[in-house]
């Protein structure tokens, strides 16, 4: 597991110093970067991420995938598994480098307790 954690660190940092570069925001190797980063944060937490998924068929193009969740653990899980565009609590964006690698990402933050940031 202290593997894991060296691995987290290695690609947090060139993920992190990037994000300050309005370029590279959102860009596709960023998002890459994203989702390599989430596969080493689960790997560790010693996460053992499975999939159970009913659907055999590829998924389309454009999907919404939707998850009903009892902890924060999804931030990361989901993006692991799928290419997707995050949504996640307004507290997250202020998680000092969880929070900014995530905004680089192009993951949206709401207020969920506000009307407003829930319309479409």
């Amino acid at each position: 597991m202290a593997l894991g954690w060296l691995e987290l660190a290695l690609i947090s940092l060139p993920l992190y110093l990037s994000s300050w570069l309005p370029a590279a925001r959102g860009t596709t190797w960023y998002r890459r970067g994203f989702r390599l980063w989430c596969n080493a944060f689960v790997d560790a937490l010693g996460v053992d991420l499975r999939l159970h998924q009913k659907n055999r068929r590829p998924l389309p193009e454009r999907y919404l995938l939707i998850a009903n969740h009892p902890s924060a653990f999804e931030d990361i899980g989901i993006p692991a598994l799928f290419d997707v565009d995050s949504l996640a609590k307004e507290e997250v964006r202020h998680w000092w480098i969880v929070g900014r690698i995530s905004a680089a990402a192009g993951t949206l933050f709401v207020r969920r307790e506000s009307r407003e940031s829930r319309a479409g």
